[in-house]
């Protein structure tokens, strides 16, 4: 029994010996010496390139967080910044508000980063917590947002020489002006304004990165009401009533439009198509019945696309869509000034009084669609062979245009209505 536990012992003295340079990973695994050095703390083993980043945030951490990372607090920190688009999500006119998914990219020297890569296994970067190492205030001046951020976390990407690359995710709600009066055939134009919130440029200067003049668009997931005529981007200095430095800013211009092939379908044919059955009304006969449920229709009809319109013509009191705009006012505003113009002496005298009397009375034709003046009024002013061609009809004929909707005293088009009118209240008055 004695030699037996001798064995034993010494069994477990050598296989003590020959495991004690070869730590266990992963439970129980050894290593082998040719793999990875390693290194162990608190009973665990450590790689060298998560010790590499302990180091790091441990010397992080001694010289603080706060203040730029630059040896000389004279010297200005470049930090180059851009933007890659992904994605619009939305265009709200009512409020104002572009919303789009977008990408950051920061690089910048952080002279607290720096390492030998021979001492180090030749690690040449490291990934490292964006919460525990110093991060430019480049922030988005038309934020419009009740969100505190607008940005997801990522890690930083570290290289040996202490360039710092860092690319977050963002949902960006930027405040844009949008005018809506060629709705749907309008364009857009939005600008995203980026730069330092208090830093001003002898302490930390924006630049593009790699001379990139623009957003990246290389992954960009086409909308499906709007597609991007124009990307820009523009480097601006600007002095504030506040501080007398120079703020420098990088300004995206993005300018999008609308694709109307939804709403040729929705609003802009069915508007012509009841634009034509309006004029069919008038070639009804007043006594035939049909005229009346034609009418009735129509009116319907256009009950139900005003409230198509409702949905889908944007809210803006500013800049009323063409669309929902009438534009006779305006035209019967140029015809007045057309009839005033050749009135004024100053501006035609050479012209005939003769001549002048016939471009007013055309004008006012034109524009007021009635009768032409009484005869004591154009009898100074027309010949006797104008003033015979243009006698009243007689009552016989005159009530043959007035059925006809071709009233001389009213308007055309007040006539045609009261004759509607008046078939529709004979259509609905008990028979004699």
């Amino acid at each position: 029994m004695g030699n037996l536990q001798a064995a034993v012992s010494l069994c477990i003295t050598l296989c003590c010996l020959w495991g004690w340079d070869r730590p266990l990973v992963d439970g129980g695994t050894p290593t082998s010496s040719n793999s990875n050095r390693s290194t162990t703390s608190g009973g665990r083993t450590l790689s060298r390139e998560k010790q590499l980043i302990r180091d790091l945030i441990q010397n992080y951490e001694q010289q603080g967080r706060n203040g730029r990372p630059v040896a000389d607090h004279t010297h200005s920190l470049l930090v180059n910044f851009s933007l890659s688009l992904i994605q619009i999500m939305d265009v709200d006119e009512q409020n104002q508000v572009l919303k789009t998914n977008v990408w950051y990219h920061y690089k910048w020297v952080d002279q607290l980063l720096q390492w030998t890569p021979a001492k180090h296994d030749h690690i040449t970067s490291v990934r490292v917590p964006s919460t525990k190492i110093w991060l430019p205030d480049i922030l988005l001046y038309n934020f419009a947002d009740d969100r505190l951020k607008e940005r997801r976390d990522a890690l930083v990407v570290v290289q040996h020489t202490g360039e710092v690359l860092w690319m977050p995710q963002a949902m960006l709600n930027s405040s844009c002006s949008f005018n809506t009066l060629y709705f749907p055939f309008d364009k857009q134009t939005c600008q995203l304004k980026f730069g330092s919130w208090t830093y001003n440029g002898l302490k930390l200067d924006v630049d593009f990165i790699d001379g990139q003049g623009a957003m990246d668009v290389s992954d960009f997931t086409p909308n499906n009401e709007w597609t991007i005529v124009s990307n820009e981007g523009i480097k601006n200095v600007q002095y504030y009533s506040c501080c007398p430095e120079p703020y420098p800013d990088i300004t995206f211009t993005l300018t999008i439009r609308r694709r109307v092939a939804f709403y040729t379908f929705i609003l802009i044919l069915p508007c012509a198509l009841l634009s034509l059955l309006t004029m069919v009304i008038f070639w009804v006969p007043p006594e035939s019945p049909a005229k009346l449920q034609i009418g009735m229709n129509i009116f319907l009809a256009f009950f139900v696309l005003l409230l198509l319109l409702a949905d889908y013509t944007p809210r803006a009191a500013a800049s009323i869509p063409l669309i929902d705009h009438d534009q006779r006012p305006q035209r019967r505003r140029r015809l007045r000034l057309r009839l005033r113009l050749p009135l004024r002496p100053r501006l035609r005298p050479r012209l005939r009084p003769r001549l002048r009397d016939r471009l007013r009375l055309r004008l006012r034709l034109r524009l007021r669609r009635e009768r032409p003046l009484p005869r004591r009024r154009l009898r100074r002013r027309l010949p006797l062979a104008l003033l015979r061609s243009r006698r009243k009809p007689a009552g016989s004929l005159r009530m043959k245009r007035l059925e006809r909707g071709e009233c001389l005293s009213l308007p055309a088009w007040t006539a045609r209505i009261s004759i509607f009118f008046s078939s529709l209240l004979e259509a609905f008055s008990p028979c004699c």
